[in-house]
């Protein structure tokens, strides 16, 4: 049992969670963006919930790792480490984004955009009601017609 606890600590990669994240994924993003009548079809709930569990699996596993290395968890660095870990590539995909909406910015998306913009760049857009973003609006996104 011991070994397969430490086999267990040693893995860096879980290959059977890539297919789940991406069933996870797909579940979300057709939540957002499915808009028609189907109800069962039309919900991502499970799709989050999914998610959850398998960040918080990951999330055990890393502190789990954390305590058998020093002893000890440390809730500051392992925040450090997730913002230092998801901050630039959020960064990046806004300043992206923004580049995008700023060459097209009369589309329904850009307008969205920027409206949220505030809220997204101090990250906290989940938690701050959303003001025609989202859900929402993504029925009536199309990339030929949003951006032009």
């Amino acid at each position: 049992m011991a070994d397969t606890v430490e086999a267990f600590r040693r893995r860096k990669h879980f290959d059977g969670l890539n297919g789940l994240r991406a069933l996870a994924i797909l579940a979300v993003i057709w939540h957002h963006c499915y808009t028609g009548r189907v109800v069962a079809l039309g919900r991502g709930f499970l799709g989050v919930d999914l998610f959850f569990v398998l960040s918080g699996f990951l999330i055990m596993t890393l502190l789990l790792r954390e305590r058998a290395a020093t002893g000890r968890l440390s809730l500051p660095r392992f925040w450090v480490r997730r913002a230092l870990r998801l901050f630039p590539p959020y960064y990046l995909l806004l300043a992206i984004t923004a580049g995008a909406a700023l060459l097209h910015p009369a589309g329904t998306a850009a307008r969205g955009f920027f409206t949220t913009l505030p809220t997204d760049l101090v990250y906290l857009s989940n938690w701050v009601p959303s003001r025609g973003s989202g859900s929402e609006s993504c029925g009536r996104w199309r990339p030929s017609s949003n951006f032009t």
